[in-house]
C-alpha cells in the first residue's frame, strides 16, 4: 500500500463523520522550528516543534468525487494538486499535544470543508401533506368513489 513519505506506524484512523474515515496510513506528520534570529542551539531548547500534518485523500474511505474535490478547493486545508491536505498546529509546547490538535483542527476544517452539521435533522413533513393524512375523512372519500 502506497504512504506518505513521513508515515508514523503510531498514527491511528481519524473518523471524520459516521461515514467518512481518514485510516492511519493516510497520514504524515512533519515537524519544525521557526527559529528567527539569534542563537539557534538556544533559541531551539525554547521553541516548541509546529506539526504539519498531511492526509491523502485518494487514501480515504467513503468520500466520494465530488466531496474531494470540495475539500481540495477548501483554502483553509491548503490541498495541493496530487490531494494531499495540510494543516499546521503548533499552539502547545510539545510534539504529541500539536500532533492531537492537529488532528482536532483536522476533523473541525474536513467538516466545514463538507458542510457537515452534526445536529441537523432531517424537517418533519408538513402535516397537510398527503403521507400524513389520517382519519375518516379518507374512509369517506374512499364510500364516495365506490
Amino acid at each position: 500500500m502506497r504512504r506518505l513519505p513521513g508515515y508514523s506506524a503510531s498514527m491511528k484512523a481519524l473518523q471524520i463523520t459516521e461515514r467518512i474515515v481518514f485510516p492511519a496510513v493516510a497520514f504524515a506528520a512533519a515537524y519544525v522550528r521557526d527559529l528567527g534570529d539569534g542563537d539557534g542551539a538556544d533559541r531551539a531548547r525554547e521553541t516548541a516543534s509546529t506539526v504539519e500534518l498531511r492526509v491523502d485523500l485518494s487514501l480515504c474511505e467513503g468520500l466520494s468525487e465530488a466531496e474531494c474535490s470540495r475539500l481540495q478547493a477548501f483554502p483553509p486545508l491548503r490541498a495541493d494538486r496530487r490531494g494531499i491536505l495540510r494543516v499546521s498546529f503548533g499552539e502547545n509546547n510539545s510534539r504529541t499535544s500539536n500532533l492531537r490538535g492537529a488532528r482536532e483542527v483536522l476533523v473541525m476544517m474536513v467538516r466545514d470543508g463538507l458542510g457537515y452539521d452534526p445536529d441537523y435533522e432531517e424537517p418533519e413533513p408538513e402535516p397537510n401533506t398527503p403521507s400524513h393524512r389520517k382519519g375518516s375523512g379518507l374512509n369517506k372519500a374512499r364510500r364516495r368513489r365506490s
